[in-house]
């Protein structure tokens, strides 16, 4: 899911650990874990090749080896930080107060991109709430928390600063294994990418919520009872949210699978997606006979059933002598293998995957796949990946208004 929503269920979970012993810290050092998992994209653009990075981010760090190690490294740390005093000197003080505005202010970004995307434009209303929420907590952390000398001794033992780290860790790859990217739980024993494709990494629908009764919680005092009842309140929404989803999903693979039969199109397998930023519709893919078989269908539809399903070859040929490049192997291995190939010279071959769809909803412009990478042939001669898209259309405007209109069902 996206970072915002990590954000959230890190704070939610650790409120639910450790609230009642760290109030809000609790919900920041929360916010902090459930984003250490994606540190793996900052690490990969730093030290990493354009591919290998592709493969690393959702690996390791996403793994549950990763959170049973790293837990005890982050307690230990954390665990000296406050049962030696330090937390009360005015440098960690300092670091801890930046710190925190500094997420506050990355989380009402992620917040103000959402029109962005949607329309092209900024939201003043929007701007002026998070200023407004900003200003409000930092202006609590400097009355409550950087002023307050001493601070509240923290009374947490090693294994329940354990617990906490681990669980609010390990719910972050948990919940990446709903959305279509896949996440290899299991590494380093396995490199098996767990997707269950019912959730778009980006759904208002399940965060908004969520986020307004953890900030809700986050105002009040930590000995108040409504504080946990909130969290648990706002987890399980999101939790219904989800179920709901899987329900989606099944009445999608029924309806997309008797239209491809009434139609007469032969497939091995199909593959079902929500599109971005909501669960009511979804993108179908079907894996024929060195073709795909793609369509849209809207839980508001009128009827159970795929129209305009569009046939797109798989074009191997652009790949012929070259299947067992590391590139051609990787994207394959990271598409599940819903690739399709183009040739626009002779010295590059797009690649795209078609698991993610495509922005355009009209079968006349099937070119806009949100995942497209591009590889070009090196002096050895083999290929190697160049480049890669994913991201929405340059026309949002028009993007988004088709979007909405197709997803209030034909």
């Amino acid at each position: 899911m996206d970072s915002l929503t990590q954000i959230v269920l890190g704070a939610a979970v650790g409120e639910v650990v450790a609230g009642k012993k760290l109030g809000n810290r609790a919900m920041l050092w929360g916010a902090v874990a459930g984003t250490i998992p994606d540190l793996d994209v900052i690490i990969g653009a730093l030290f990493m090749s354009e591919l290998d990075a592709l493969a690393f981010h959702r690996g390791f760090m996403h793994s549950f080896t990763f959170a049973i190690l790293f837990s005890v490294l982050i307690s230990f740390l954390v665990h000296r930080l406050y049962s030696s005093g330090y937390y009360q000197r005015k440098a960690h003080k300092i670091a801890s107060f930046v710190g925190a505005i500094l997420m506050m202010v990355f989380m009402a970004g992620i917040l103000n991109f959402i029109p962005v995307v949607a329309s092209g434009g900024v939201s003043v209303w929007l701007i002026l709430i998070s200023l407004l929420l900003v200003g409000f907590f930092s202006y609590r952390l400097w009355t409550n928390y950087y002023m307050k000398n001493p601070l509240e001794h923290v009374k947490m033992t090693f294994t329940h600063w354990y617990v906490f780290f681990f669980l609010t860790i390990v719910t972050h790859p948990i919940l990446d294994c709903f959305t279509t990217y896949g996440t290899q739980v299991f590494q380093p024993f396995s490199d098996y990418r767990v997707a269950f494709n019912n959730i778009s990494v980006f759904d208002p629908l399940y965060t908004a919520p969520f986020l307004i009764l953890v900030l809700i919680a986050a105002f009040l005092k930590k000995s108040h009872k409504a504080r946990l009842w909130l969290t648990i309140a706002g987890l399980t929404i999101s939790s219904l949210y989800m179920m709901w989803t899987f329900r989606n999903k099944a009445e999608v693979n029924a309806a997309f699978e008797s239209s491809l039969i009434d139609q007469n199109l032969p497939y091995t397998e199909i593959f079902t997606s929500p599109t971005i930023a909501n669960n009511l519709l979804w993108n179908c893919v079907a894996m024929g006979n060195e073709v795909f078989y793609t369509g849209f269908y809207s839980i508001l539809d009128s009827l159970p059933e795929v129209n305009d399903i569009l046939t797109i070859p798989v074009n191997s040929n652009a790949i012929k002598g070259h299947e067992n490049d590391e590139a051609v192997e990787v994207l394959r291995w990271f598409s599940d293998g819903y690739n399709t190939y183009e040739k626009p010279d002779s010295s590059t071959i797009i690649v795209n995957d078609l698991r993610f769809g495509r922005f355009s909803l009209d079968n006349d412009d099937s070119s806009q796949f949100v995942f497209r990478f591009t590889l070009e042939k090196n002096r050895e001669g083999t290929y190697t990946l160049t480049g890669d898209s994913a991201g929405p259309p340059e026309n949002p405007d028009g993007w988004f208004r088709d979007l909405w209109n197709r997803m209030m069902g034909n």
